[in-house]
């Protein structure tokens, strides 16, 4: 990724330290990493259909991550209550 995915790869990144670099259990690096790659859009990669797609699967892959984060912390698994 260039400096034209330049807010992608912030973000990427993040989500990369927050997976690696936490003493958080893994459900919560799970969860920041999760907040930190929804930031991102995928008409970020429109002119790069290969990124794209393969953004796409990411999503595709958290989709039930980010459908619980919108649950109260009350009404999330117990395994990924904060």
């Amino acid at each position: 990724m260039d400096e034209k995915y330049a807010n992608a790869r912030e973000y990427l990144f993040i989500a990369i330290r927050s997976l690696a670099a936490s003493g958080d259990s893994l459900e919560s690096r799970l969860i920041s990493a999760t907040t930190s790659i929804v930031q991102i859009t995928i008409d970020q990669f429109d002119d790069d259909p290969e990124l794209k797609v393969r953004f796409a699967r990411i999503w595709t892959t958290l989709a039930p991550i980010k459908m619980i984060l919108k649950l109260s912390p009350s009404k999330r698994p117990r395994t990924l209550q904060r």
